[in-house]
């Protein structure tokens, strides 16, 4: 949905494209404060009524706005781009350590962001045509290890 010439979103021009029966994805692809607030306000407006999900795929600062309220975009289940990620676990240990058994070396982060990446789309390849990307995360061994 493109917003009109001035940036405005409304309420009725979102409202005639979400389905009732299963969860809505918006996508705020705006650095304008004015149309992010139509946008927020209209989805919260709208929110009981229809099940309704907020994805933005950059943080721009118009969010960090005191004009949109935090709670809010908390109520939609924003979902964002991370730039950190928690991955100190056991299987990148496992994973660096096979690699290291396997190539004499320890694996650079070019080598595991490779794994990471082709492992993401060979489990994408073979789930259900009806799975949501947006339903579930990806899931990286990759930690901070050396160039």
């Amino acid at each position: 949905m493109d917003a009109a010439a001035n940036g405005a979103v409304t309420k009725s021009q979102i409202e005639g494209m979400l389905d009732k029966t299963g969860v809505n994805y918006v996508i705020l692809e705006s650095t304008a404060l004015q149309t992010a607030i139509d946008l927020v306000n209209a989805l919260n407006s709208l929110k009981n009524t229809y099940s309704i999900r907020l994805a933005v795929l950059e943080k721009h600062d118009v969010l960090d706005s005191t004009e949109i309220n935090i709670q809010t975009l908390a109520d939609l289940q924003m979902l964002f781009p991370s730039v950190t990620r928690e991955n100190d676990n056991a299987k990148s240990d496992r994973f660096a350590a096979a690699y290291e058994q396997a190539n004499g070396s320890t694996p650079n982060r070019f080598v595991t962001r490779g794994f990471d990446v082709t492992f993401d789309v060979i489990k994408r390849m073979f789930q259900s045509e009806d799975a949501n990307i947006f339903d579930y995360g990806t899931e990286q061994v990759e930690k901070n290890l050396p160039m």
